[in-house]
């Protein structure tokens, strides 16, 4: 608190009441306020994930057993895979993220 306090060039008590004034207003977003945000944000994107998962695994099956790989079998996999890598970045970002604070 002391050394944001000093990069602002504000004495403790001044930058905690600006700091909540800035909460208050809205013009800030609390830090836990914007985890719970992006938390929920991925939730959707693993349910998301999850759909498409089901939709991937019955294109597999009929693939095993018409020995045929649709067009759809192979968008759906190219599909789980882009949103998988975007999770699995948003979590990285999310937890590089608390680890600076």
């Amino acid at each position: 608190m002391r050394a944001a306090a000093g990069e602002s060039g504000l004495a403790v008590g001044a930058f905690v009441a600006e700091a909540a004034l800035s909460v208050a207003s809205g013009h800030v977003v609390p830090a836990a306020q914007a985890a719970r945000a992006e938390i929920s944000e991925l939730n959707q994107a693993w349910s998301q994930l999850a759909r498409v998962g089901t939709n991937y695994n019955q294109s597999v099956r009929v693939a095993n057993a018409t020995s045929e790989v649709g067009q759809q079998l192979m968008a759906y996999a190219t599909y789980c895979s882009r949103l998988m890598g975007k999770i699995e970045a948003a979590v990285d970002a999310l937890v590089n993220q608390r680890h600076l604070r």
